[in-house]
């Protein structure tokens, strides 16, 4: 039954027109960045700091210009984090939880979330950084680049850039996978769709600003889908993705503990065949 939900779950949150929507403006703002990026053509040979692995760090949030991590939360928040809001609101939460448990619910609710914005975000920047060995010329000599060359996991870029990349594109899907959840969370108080999609790209700007403010900019919200990779800050290579799991556990737990709240108070005031104060 729960592999069946999960299934259910990622089926309707997958062909939908806000996931299609995600696709295209995650894609044109990639290459909206790239294009950004690209020099003329007397710089365009100077591979040591026009290439795509510089290519792919300027855009991923290096990059000055770089607009897509400022919409990242957005993107993903249209993929999945709007689903339990819209199942509120439709009433489809009532059908559900009439044929299974809540725990059963939530916990598909999450998986398929966070399975969809994993795959979509990792699949998605595979095939931007392909479009971008396409469009750019490889560097003469990794040691020799200039430019946009990431201190984070500076080791690993010399030594492995490819692995390096990669990397960076676990980091940004677990990250995604946060943000899903966090969207989730948020529909446990709200029914309204556009503000469970916009939610977290404000909550994102509040706590840039708020992190600013008390001088921990290291773990800025906007700093941690890209920005991350060229500052000063000294990240450990395995301190961000342990951190964005750390995050991302607890959410769940606020997910779960939140919706059982909220259930069992359903449950108390109107009985077992009404529960759509959900």
């Amino acid at each position: 039954m729960m592999v069946k939900l999960i299934r259910t779950e990622m089926k309707r949150n997958l062909f939908t027109w806000s996931t299609l929507i995600a696709f295209l403006l995650f894609v044109a703002l990639f290459v909206l960045g790239a294009e950004k990026f690209r020099p003329n053509t007397e710089l365009g040979l100077e591979r040591n700091s026009y290439n795509y692995f510089s290519a792919f760090l300027y855009t991923h949030g290096v990059g000055p210009k770089a607009i897509l991590p400022i919409v990242f939360p957005f993107i993903i928040a249209l993929l999945s984090g709007s689903s339990l809001a819209l199942d509120r609101k439709t009433g489809y939460i009532e059908f559900i939880l009439l044929r299974t448990t809540y725990k059963k619910y939530i916990f598909s609710k999450m998986i398929a979330a966070s399975i969809i914005s994993f795959l979509f975000v990792f699949i998605v920047e595979i095939l931007c950084f392909l479009y971008l060995r396409i469009s750019f010329h490889p560097p003469n000599s990794i040691t020799e680049m200039e430019g946009y060359v990431p201190s984070f996991g500076h080791d690993l870029f010399t030594q492995s850039p490819f692995l390096y990349i990669f990397f960076i594109v676990l980091n940004t899907a677990i990250l995604a996978v946060f943000i899903s959840l966090l969207s989730i969370l948020l529909a446990t108080w709200s029914k309204n769709v556009y503000i469970v999609m916009f939610a977290p790209f404000f909550i994102f700007i509040i706590g840039q600003l708020l992190f600013f403010a008390l001088h921990i900019n290291k773990f800025a919200p906007f700093e941690l889908v890209g920005g991350y990779m060229l500052n000063s800050f000294e990240y450990s290579l395995l301190e961000l993705p342990i951190i964005l799991l750390f995050s991302l556990l607890i959410t769940s737990f606020l997910v779960y503990f939140r919706f059982s709240l909220k259930f069992k108070k359903g449950l108390q005031l109107y009985g077992k065949t009404k529960i759509n104060s959900i």
